[in-house]
């Protein structure tokens, strides 16, 4: 039988699970370890990644519309994201 790797978060580890859940994962052939996962860009879309970066409370709504023209792509900005045109870009 195969291994089968429950990935939680940090904060989770150690802390909130119930004794039950505990229990059943160590009852089960569970044990606790540490594991990094490193994420890439290729992982996120471009919205997610330019969400991630603009300032929530600046810019309320991320730019997701474009069209290209040969190899140069063209992005309609609204007044609060002309601040960080050059991250868009």
């Amino acid at each position: 039988m195969g291994k089968k790797i429950l990935l939680l978060p940090e904060e989770l580890r150690g802390g909130p699970l119930s004794t039950d859940d505990r229990e059943w994962i160590a009852s089960n052939g569970g044990e606790e370890t540490a594991h990094t996962v490193t994420l890439g860009y290729e992982h996120f879309s471009p919205h997610a990644v330019l969400r991630a970066i603009l300032p929530p409370d600046e810019v309320r709504e991320v730019p997701t519309g474009y069209e290209t023209v040969g190899h140069i792509a063209h992005f309609n900005l609204r007044q609060e994201c002309l601040p960080y045109k050059e991250v868009i870009g």
